[in-house]
């Protein structure tokens, strides 16, 4: 394997080949070392280049805000590196132009995914020829690139904010079977960079990329899962004592004495999103439900690409 030394006049010539992720870490210790973390991520993070990518399933972006919200700057250096190596050019999918989108109706997102995506014959077909999730991901943008434009520019015709994008992902997160459930869909990872790009709000102010950036992500997983129909919601009437509904504490004690790590971390997210969304309860403790029953049934994690 072969490292390069990266530098600041060719750090960007690098971007997202994964053998280089400890040059990049290296290099950004090194610039943390000679003029600050503060001034790292303001140079090479906060609305810059770094925040135009997918790879990594935005993953190496919510390492990357942990980090500064708690202050570890280990963290913060290598969700960068991660960030940097794992790189997929997105940038010419956004609009900068557009205005802050501000809204909260719960509709029309998992309208444009569950009716017209699923339904849409263009997404026919497999993806094959990948031995990584973001290879298939690179395929799937090169081969579906304008209609995926299509959908993405759709999407931000209509006023969203992160409140919808973190909602339609706990629409994926909806356990369809208590047998299997699927890494990328069940286990919290869509939430979980919601929440990064809300916390993120504080530290840059706008936003407004990373929300398309958030979409267009959920659009490629829910195409490479093969678009799974999502079971229906929960009644917006549901009682506590309705029996298809456990009470939260017996979730917990089913989910952590049950170990399994992946759960734990679903459950986690979705504890998470009661905070940032108001009108959550039914949705969140159904979606606890499915993974309680799913443990007790001692179901296997899968991953379909």
């Amino acid at each position: 394997m072969i490292e390069n030394v990266i530098h600041r006049d060719n750090w960007q010539d690098y971007l997202g080949q994964s053998k280089q992720y400890r040059s990049y870490l290296l290099f950004f210790e090194n610039e943390a070392g000679r003029v600050g973390l503060n001034a790292v991520l303001e140079e090479y993070f906060y609305h810059q280049r770094l925040q135009q990518s997918i790879g990594g399933q935005l993953q190496p972006l919510v390492h990357t805000v942990f980090g500064i919200q708690r202050g570890f700057p280990e963290l913060v250096i290598q969700g960068l590196a991660h960030l940097a190596s794992s790189y997929i050019d997105v940038s010419d999918w956004l609009d900068d132009r557009l205005s802050p989108l501000q809204a909260y109706k719960d509709d029309h997102l998992p309208n444009i995914l569950f009716d017209l995506v699923q339904a849409d014959p263009r997404f026919s077909g497999r993806i094959d020829g990948y031995d990584t999730f973001d290879e298939a991901l690179k395929i799937l943008l090169k081969s579906k690139k304008e209609l995926l434009q299509i959908y993405v520019a759709e999407a931000a015709k209509h006023p969203y904010d992160i409140r919808d994008l973190c909602s339609l992902a706990l629409c994926l997160m909806q356990p369809s079977s208590h047998q299997t459930l699927d890494y990328h869909l069940n286990d919290g990872q869509l939430v979980e960079s919601c929440l990064a790009i809300q916390t993120l709000k504080e530290y840059q102010g706008d936003v407004n990329q990373l929300l398309q950036l958030q979409f267009l992500v959920t659009l490629c997983i829910y195409l490479l899962q093969e678009r799974p129909t999502p079971p229906p919601p929960p009644s917006p009437s549901c009682d506590v004592a309705d029996s298809s509904i456990l009470p939260w504490d017996v979730c917990i004690d089913n989910i952590l004495s049950s170990r399994d790590a992946n759960a734990i971390l679903a459950l986690r997210s979705v504890t998470k999103a009661q905070d940032l969304l108001d009108n959550s309860w039914n949705k969140t403790s159904s979606i606890a439900t499915g993974l309680a029953r799913f443990v007790d049934e001692q179901g296997v994690w899968i991953k379909k690409k």
